[in-house]
């Protein structure tokens, strides 16, 4: 867990360096330019404090002000999406790395310029959450995602879009989604093995990784979902049957409160299936349609 104050410094410094490199607001995001701009600071070329960052809405107001920039949207009706073009993970690791030198030099000249000591905040340290998150901050440009998120409905084929739009992966797209989003959602990850399991002699996938959003919680509680899944999971014959995509799956999940029936969409990748989960009857009024090249 981040402390708040940690967390506050981590999001000052990426708007800030999002500025300086004028990379706010163009898509995809220009990685390439950022660590550069980066570069330029730490060699006292440019000044990172020389323009105050803007300050971010409270939640609340900016999921409202998101609807109603929605409502009033003049963008394409429909995207068409092209599954075989998918972004990797360059563009998370290198600003993971960016952020384990630019972090700590930054906070140590700014130490040395107004001559105080590091105090927990500025401590010099960068952990592996603190990189993963000036690198998802910085790549998804911050409140940017949230209005690009309010344009669509909330699905697995928006995630994969707003992955192309940012320049992202689709693991780390969906995360944000789920994270942000004001619905009942849920991601799980499961990663096709050789092995078979020992108990029933079936094929076996792995639980790779598993989110829920904040109202799913609060309606479900957690998912009752094991590390080890054979093919009684209809997840899990999707990835064992090779199948692409699909978006019309139903099945039974054991939440905190009880069984409960939800419709899922799935994707494939590398060996690792995404199901993407929604419980019946959760509203979508997007007017754009998302259509799949090829279908």
């Amino acid at each position: 867990m981040i402390e708040p104050a940690r967390r506050n410094l981590i999001e000052d410094l990426s708007m800030r360096l999002l500025k300086k490199a004028d990379a706010l607001g163009v898509l995809p995001t220009p990685v390439c330019q950022l660590v550069v701009t980066a570069d330029a600071v730490l060699r006292g070329e440019l000044n990172l404090l020389a323009e105050e960052p803007r300050a971010s809405l409270p939640a609340r107001l900016r999921a409202g002000w998101c609807q109603f920039r929605r409502l009033t949207d003049r963008s394409p009706a429909l995207i068409y999406l092209d599954l075989t073009q998918l972004p990797s993970s360059q563009n998370l690791l290198t600003l993971d790395r960016l952020a384990r030198r630019f972090l700590p030099a930054f906070v140590s000249k700014e130490c040395q310029r107004t001559d105080r000591g590091t105090s927990a905040v500025d401590r010099l340290d960068v952990t592996d959450e603190e990189a993963a998150y000036f690198a998802t901050q910085t790549l998804f440009q911050q409140n940017r995602f949230d209005r690009e998120l309010a344009k669509l409905d909330v699905s697995l084929k928006a995630g994969v879009v707003l992955g192309q739009l940012f320049g992202s992966t689709v693991h780390a797209t969906l995360s944000q989604l789920v994270m942000r989003s004001l619905k009942r959602c849920a991601l799980l990850v499961i990663e096709q093995r050789s092995t078979v399991s020992l108990s029933t002699g079936q094929p076996v996938c792995l639980r790779k990784d598993l989110l829920l959003s904040k109202r799913f919680t609060t309606d479900y509680g957690r998912l009752c979902i094991p590390y080890e899944l054979t093919t009684d999971w209809l997840f899990v014959q999707d990835l064992l049957a090779s199948c692409v995509f699909r978006e019309d799956g139903r099945t039974v999940l054991n939440t905190a409160n009880g069984f409960a029936t939800f419709h899922y969409h799935f994707l494939s990748q590398n060996g690792q299936g995404f199901v993407f989960i929604m419980p019946d009857g959760e509203w979508q009024f997007s007017s754009i349609r998302i259509e799949l090249l090829g279908t």
